[in-house]
């Protein structure tokens, strides 16, 4: 059986006032071979603009699913 094409999405969580959830989330893709890599990349990708907090997620054609969840510092 073929395995899905997996490709892992970064949600990143900025404060921001002027929305009703108080963040602003921007989205970026990670190229990665598995999930702990795409983890792994995702921490290293910031450069110096860390936001509150971010999600990876692993997208397929039929799920999307939060492998990750850093902690909340805002």
């Amino acid at each position: 059986m073929a395995r899905a094409k997996v490709h892992y999405m970064v949600d990143c969580f900025h404060p921001d006032a002027g929305q009703p959830d108080g963040f602003r989330k921007e989205s970026f893709s990670v190229v990665a071979y598995d999930g702990a890599e795409a983890i792994r990349e995702a921490k290293n990708s910031f450069f110096g603009r860390e936001p509150s907090y971010f999600h990876v997620r692993a997208v397929t054609r039929k799920s999307v699913n939060v492998i990750y969840k850093s902690n909340a510092t805002g």
